[in-house]
């Protein structure tokens, strides 16, 4: 997936997040990386961003999901 990261910044579970936006499979999405925590990877089909993918969803409209990862240990 190309994702184009933009300047939005929130706070996910004591995390500061970056916004990226992207489309897959004809479907666009928003999804928000901590790059406090540097691994590649997020919920279902979505990664590649410099950091873990805490939440996606779509932004389409369409009813939307939204999937919001984070367990450590």
């Amino acid at each position: 997936m190309d994702w184009e990261i933009l300047d939005s910044m929130k706070t996910i579970g004591g995390y500061a997040c970056q916004m990226a936006q992207g489309e897959f499979r004809g479907r666009s999405y928003e999804a928000w990386f901590t790059s406090d925590i540097p691994v590649f990877w997020g919920p279902w089909k979505f990664w590649d961003l410099p950091g873990l993918i805490l939440e996606v969803y779509s932004i389409d409209p369409d009813p939307c999901s939204s999937q919001t990862a984070l367990q450590l240990g």
